[in-house]
């Protein structure tokens, strides 16, 4: 009695069981292994170039802004050798080319690298590229 009333009081008991569904139990049947991501890009592998002469072989490697002639002169006489080399950079929407030129003299029964470096003045680097070998 509550001040000379009755009072009613009423409870309520709430009971929430908590715990793994059997859904989460098990594992999922449709779930797929996810592909690893793709490896970044290696180091650029050498491209052949023709030197003119049987006795000597060239690889070109570029490499951003610089490119590297490789000339193994396996011929009884000294070779003279230009070359040149192109860049293509990219800069919003245009394409900007930058050139650059090597010369060298190779001696006989050698083996030598000629080095090349070009300049965007602006953009990014796309590609690089010996362009052009001529060996007397």
């Amino acid at each position: 009695m509550f001040g000379g009333k009755v009072a009613r009081v009423v409870t309520s008991v709430l009971v929430v069981a908590c715990g793994p569904t059997k859904k989460a139990i098990e594992p999922a049947a449709s779930a797929s292994v996810a592909e690893p991501p793709p490896l970044p890009p290696g180091p650029p592998e050498p491209e052949k170039i023709a030197t003119g002469h049987e006795c000597a072989t060239a690889e070109a490697l570029c490499d951003g802004a610089v490119c590297t002639l490789k000339l193994k002169n396996g011929c009884d006489n000294a070779l003279t050798c230009e070359a040149s080399m192109v860049l293509r950079c990219q800069a919003g929407t245009d394409i900007i080319e930058a050139t650059a030129r090597g010369r060298q003299t190779f001696p006989q029964k050698s083996d030598a690298d000629l080095h090349m470096t070009a300049n965007c003045t602006t953009g990014s680097i796309v590609q690089s590229s010996v362009t052009d070998l001529k060996c007397k």
